[in-house]
């Protein structure tokens, strides 16, 4: 899997969590390639991909990241 599509895939989990009560971020992750991919995505890379995406994506994290009951794992932090 390109690092690009694994990228994508980590991008859109707030979106997959949200319509699929069933799955934990763990496996999000993990079906969206990441851990194959872990060297190679970086804040950078997805800071880069993230800019040339739908204001929506950044929407669906916000949201995420307000809802959270713990302060690990993946958010938005600002």
């Amino acid at each position: 899997m390109k690092v690009e599509e694994t990228i994508n895939k980590v991008l859109n989990i707030p979106k997959e969590l949200s319509r699929n009560d069933n799955i934990s971020v763990y496996n999000a992750l993990k079906n969206s390639g990441y851990f194959l991919n872990f060297g190679e995505v970086t804040e950078e890379s997805i800071k880069n991909i993230l800019s040339q995406k739908d204001k929506q994506i950044i929407d669906n994290w916000l949201t995420y990241s307000e809802n959270k009951r713990t302060t690990s794992g993946w958010y938005f932090f600002f």
